[in-house]
């Protein structure tokens, strides 16, 4: 028996408690089905800037119903978004070599679909288990696979912030994209590294799964990454598949009178 799902979702940021300036940026876009979470960069608040026009130019080139692989034009929206950052870029002398990192998730019933450039991730929330969806662009990540960085090196290397991909940087980028099936009470947690880099995820699993609503869960992430430190800017989207209440009872009537009638 198929359950029907619903989408619903919930975000927040901070500054945390070292920066002056939030060069994060969120969008819950319920009418796409997108969400959104960029880490920006780059002096003079470009990153402020940088952060804010990725979430807020991606979304106007990805508008379904899409005749093509929604991974393929989830792509073409990042490459897009991509093209604006780095026009604006060059445009601004202020705002030369400005960037953000990205990871987008298209939500729907039936699938969901990743995107991510840079060291934003995605973790999902599935059971008694959590999982990352995505694998970081960066140095220390770079270095861990080649096999010059031990897991406790990597943890502790002073270039674990320098990250090899990001959104606006270069005239071009390529957004890894991934895809699942949703099962029933799927939680996905879209976070910086403000986020990453300070909680755990064994934490992050037992603060979402314990939390009575999204909102009350990304707070909480918020407030264990601060309590951490919260050197950096802290950003998190969760989204969850919850199961339609009527639609959930019709089909599960429908399903036991036929075994009934059987």
């Amino acid at each position: 028996m198929i359950i029907p799902l619903e989408i619903i979702a919930a975000g927040r940021t901070d500054t945390g408690r070292v920066r002056e300036c939030n060069e994060d940026a969120y969008a819950l876009d319920h009418a796409r089905h997108l969400y959104l979470v960029a880490d920006g960069m780059g002096g003079h608040q470009a990153g402020d800037v940088a952060s804010r026009l990725l979430v807020e130019e991606l979304p106007r080139h990805f508008t379904p119903p899409f005749d093509d692989d929604v991974g393929a034009v989830l792509k073409r929206a990042v490459a897009a978004a991509n093209a604006a950052l780095f026009e604006t870029a060059r445009a601004q002398e202020n705002r030369r070599g400005m960037g953000s990192t990205l990871v987008a998730l298209y939500a729907t019933p039936q699938q969901a679909t990743l995107a991510h450039v840079g060291d934003s991730r995605a973790y999902l929330i599935r059971g008694e288990r959590i999982s990352q969806l995505t694998e970081d662009h960066s140095l220390v990540n770079a270095q861990l696979h080649a096999g010059l960085l031990t897991p406790e090196q990597a943890a502790a290397s002073p270039n674990r912030n320098v990250i090899t991909r990001a959104v606006g940087t270069h005239r071009q980028v390529e957004a890894d994209v991934t895809t699942f099936t949703p099962e029933p009470m799927d939680r996905v947690l879209l976070c910086t590294d403000g986020l990453s880099n300070l909680v755990e995820p064994a934490q992050i699993w037992e603060i979402v799964t314990r939390a009575v609503t999204l909102g009350i869960g990304v707070r909480r992430l918020i407030e264990a990454a601060n309590r951490a430190g919260g050197n950096d800017n802290i950003t998190a989207v969760l989204v969850q598949f919850v199961p339609r209440p009527r639609r959930f009872l019709h089909k599960l009537y429908w399903f036991f009178s036929r075994q009934v009638a059987q």
